[in-house]
C-alpha cells in the first residue's frame, strides 16, 4: 500500500513505451540532460550561448520526453550568463510546439475533452478581451505591447497546459525520482545567482549580459536588499519557487534530512528575494502540511528550530532599516499597494466590472497614468482585481473555475505527499497573488510556469480513477 511505500515506489512510473532498456534511459535522460544544460548556461563564456541554442533546437529530435521539464525549469531564468533572454523565449516557444507535434502527431496521442475545453476557453477569453482592449486602447506605442501580440505570446505559453497534462497523463500524474531531481537541479542554478549576487555584488560577473544594460529596471529591488535571480525578478522567483519546495517536501515528508535541507533552501529564497507574499506562503506552507503529511514529530521540531534560527540569523545579518523598507513595514511604504487598491475599485466603472477594460499592459497604463508619479504601474497587484479588470465577470468566473479545479485535484491527493505537491503549490501562488500581481492570464514567461504546472494538475486528477487498487 502507498502509505507505507519508499520514496521510488511513491514517484516510479509506468514508461510511455518500450522494454527495460527504454526505463532505463528515460529515468536518466532529465537527470542528466536538464541541469546540465542550465548549469552550462550559467557559465559566462563566450562561445557557449550558441553552442547550447543548437543543443537545445536539436533536443526535439534526440530526447523529445525532456521537452516538458525544458519548458517548465526554464521558467526559473528570464535569461542566463549564456543564453540570452531571445534565444531562450524562442526555444521556449519551439520546445512546446515541438513537444505538441510529438504528441498528437507522431504518437498520435488523444487529449481529454476537458483539456481541450481549457485551451479554448482561455484562448476565447483572451480573443475577447484583445478585442475590447483594440477598440478601447487602441494604439500602442510600443508596438511588441500591442493587445494582439501580448495575447499571442499568451496563447502560446497557454498551451503550455497539453504539455503539462501530455507530460504527467501517461505517467498516472507522478514524477520520476529523475524528474524531481531535473526539477530541483535546475532551482538550484537559478538560486545561485541570487548567492552570487549577494557574496560578489550586482556587476557584468553575475547579471547576464543583455540585461545589464537593462539594470536600472533592477534598482528598485538591489535598493530592497533584494536579488534578481538570471534577471527574474524577486517576486517571479519567490512565485516559481513555491514549486520546488512543496515538491521536495512532499518527496522528502518522512526524511529529517530531506525536510531540514528543503526548508533551509526555502529560508534562502526568502532572505534573497525578501518579499512579504512569499514569506507569508511559507507560513501557509507549514499550516498546510498538517493534511499533506503524516510528519513525524522529529521533522516537526527540526523546522520549527530551522525557522527561529532563518529569523534570528536574517535579524542579525540584516540592517533593520533596510529590512523594514524590503518588508514594506514602513507607513508610506505599506499604504502603497492599498492606495493602488482603493483606486482601482474607485475608478473602475460597471461596464469595466462587466465587460472588462480589455486585455494587455497598455490598458493598465492608461488606466493608472494619473497614479504616474507616484509609481508607473502596469497592473493593480491582485490577481482578482487584474482578471476582473481586463476580461470582466467571465473572466473573473474563469480564474474562480481553474482555482476549484486546482483546489479539488489537492484534496484527491492530499493523503499521498508526491502527487498534493503539485495542486498545492499552485495554490499558495494563487495564494500569493491575491496581493500580487497575477502570472495566470500574462504574456510573462511565468505564465508558461502557470499552465504547465495547470496541466500536471488536470493529469493527475482524471488519473486516480485508473490507478490499480493496489496504488489507490
Amino acid at each position: 500500500m502507498l502509505g507505507g511505500a519508499p520514496v521510488s515506489e511513491m514517484v516510479a512510473v509506468p514508461e510511455l513505451g518500450g522494454g527495460s532498456s527504454s526505463r532505463t534511459s528515460v529515468r536518466s535522460l532529465p537527470w542528466v540532460l536538464v541541469p546540465a544544460f542550465w548549469l552550462a548556461a550559467a557559465v559566462p563564456v563566450s562561445g557557449v550561448g550558441w553552442l547550447l541554442a543548437v543543443a537545445g533546437a536539436a533536443l526535439p529530435l534526440t530526447a523529445p520526453r525532456v521537452l516538458p521539464l525544458m519548458v517548465l525549469t526554464s521558467c526559473f531564468f528570464y535569461s542566463t550568463m549564456a543564453v540570452g533572454s531571445s534565444v531562450l523565449y524562442a526555444l521556449r516557444a519551439w520546445w512546446i510546439g515541438a513537444f505538441l507535434i510529438w504528441l498528437l502527431v507522431l504518437r498520435g496521442e488523444r487529449v481529454e475533452r476537458r483539456v481541450w475545453l481549457w485551451v479554448a476557453a482561455v484562448g476565447t477569453l483572451l480573443a475577447w478581451g484583445t478585442l475590447v482592449a483594440t477598440v478601447r486602447v487602441g494604439h500602442v506605442e510600443e508596438a511588441a505591447r500591442a493587445p494582439f501580440l501580448e495575447a499571442g505570446v499568451a496563447f502560446v505559453w497557454v498551451l503550455g497546459l497539453l504539455v503539462g497534462w501530455g507530460w504527467l497523463r501517461p505517467a498516472r500524474g507522478r514524477l520520476q525520482p529523475g524528474e524531481v531531481a531535473a526539477i530541483a537541479g535546475a532551482w538550484l542554478v537559478a538560486l545561485g545567482y541570487g548567492i552570487a549576487q549577494f557574496v560578489f555584488g550586482v556587476n557584468e560577473s553575475t547579471v547576464p549580459a543583455d540585461v545589464w544594460p537593462q539594470l536600472e529596471g533592477f534598482r528598485q529591488y538591489e535598493d530592497l536588499g533584494r536579488h534578481p535571480f538570471a534577471s527574474l525578478t524577486s517576486n517571479g522567483m519567490a512565485a516559481t519557487s513555491m514549486l520546488p519546495v512543496v515538491m521536495l517536501l512532499g518527496v522528502a515528508h518522512r526524511s529529517l534530512p530531506g525536510t531540514a535541507i528543503t526548508l533551509l533552501l526555502a529560508l534562502v529564497v526568502a532572505a534573497l528575494t525578501l518579499t512579504r507574499s512569499y514569506i507569508a506562503v511559507l507560513v501557509l506552507l507549514l499550516l498546510f502540511l498538517v493534511p499533506l503529511q503524516r510528519t513525524r514529530t522529529a521533522v516537526w521540531l527540526v523546522m520549527v528550530v530551522a525557522v527561529a534560527l532563518g529569523a534570528a540569523v536574517a535579524l542579525r545579518a540584516l540592517d533593520p532599516e533596510l529590512l523594514s523598507l524590503s518588508l514594506r513595514l514602513e507607513g508610506d511604504a505599506s499604504s502603497l499597494r492599498t492606495d493602488i487598491w482603493a483606486y482601482t475599485l474607485r475608478e473602475m466603472t460597471a461596464g469595466d466590472w462587466l465587460l472588462g477594460m480589455g486585455f494587455g499592459s497598455g490598458g493598465w497604463e492608461r488606466f493608472f497614468a494619473p497614479m504616474a508619479l507616484l509609481k508607473e504601474l502596469h497592473s493593480p497587484h491582485s490577481s482578482v482585481l487584474e482578471v476582473t479588470g481586463q476580461f470582466g465577470l467571465l473572466g473573473l468566473a474563469v480564474y474562480l473555475a481553474i482555482a476549484g479545479t486546482i483546489l479539488r485535484a489537492y484534496l484527491m491527493n492530499r493523503s499521498e505527499p508526491a502527487l498534493a505537491a503539485i495542486p498545492l503549490a499552485l495554490l499558495l501562488v494563487m495564494a500569493r497573488e491575491l496581493v500580487a500581481a497575477s502570472y495566470v492570464f500574462s504574456p510573462s514567461i511565468l505564465g508558461t510556469f502557470f499552465w504547465v504546472a495547470f496541466g500536471m494538475v488536470l493529469a493527475q486528477s482524471s488519473g486516480r480513477r485508473d490507478l490499480p487498487p493496489s496504488v489507490a
